[in-house]
């Protein structure tokens, strides 16, 4: 599988491209900005987008989504517990991003346990609320892989003082659907560096 990392936008969130290397399809997850760069990364690795998966709601995560969606025709992913904050964002929100999308609708909403493809491989999503109501992580298990959103993170967790946030659901998500992976399993979170399920469980100091 191919694995690469964008950083977009002025928070820095990370954009990933997963690729199959046979197929030359391609996931992208979190388009949050800079829709050019990640086009060109994109044609740089021979690859087509054919899906696109939205870990979250947030401005940060999603403003790009858009303008790449019209470009490929790829459908876009939400959990179903997202659709309505995605379409409707919080007031509060403009307080940080002016440019934040109203009336944006994910063209397939998902559920815990279903799953999105690229190629031969296979993204399970699991259910990790509390950042948001349907934050959602994506498990290859194939690759011994997991992207977290802004669930879990190096050390960190994701913030819960936002609107339709809850820290017991977050920190109940992360023990019960990430906790319960293979220790091996690579972390790759919405922001910040990797790390491994092994390493969150031993010295995650939040959970």
């Amino acid at each position: 599988m191919i694995l690469d990392r964008i950083r977009v936008g002025d928070m820095r969130t990370n954009c990933y491209i997963l690729g199959d290397e046979n197929t030359r399809d391609a996931l992208l997850v979190d388009p949050g900005a800079d829709g050019d760069i990640i086009l060109e990364r994109c044609q740089e690795l021979g690859l087509t987008i054919t899906n696109i998966a939205l870990t979250h709601f947030h401005f940060d995560h999603i403003i790009a989504l858009d303008e790449i969606r019209k470009k490929t025709g790829a459908p876009a992913y939400i959990h179903a517990l997202d659709a309505e904050p995605l379409r409707a964002p919080h007031p509060m929100f403009y307080t940080w991003c002016r440019g934040i999308p109203t009336g944006l609708v994910a063209d397939h909403t998902v559920i815990e346990g279903d799953i999105i493809r690229f190629g031969q491989y296979k993204a399970a999503v699991l259910h990790t609320p509390g950042h948001s109501p349907g934050g959602m992580s994506l498990y290859i298990e194939k690759e011994a892989t997991v992207l977290t959103g802004d669930a879990l993170f190096y050390h960190s967790i994701g913030r819960t003082d936002l609107p339709w946030s809850s820290g017991a659901d977050l920190k109940a998500g992360i023990r019960t659907r990430l906790f319960t992976l293979p220790p091996e399993t690579l972390v790759y979170p919405g922001h910040g560096r990797p790390s491994t399920i092994g390493e969150e469980i031993a010295n995650n100091p939040y959970i």
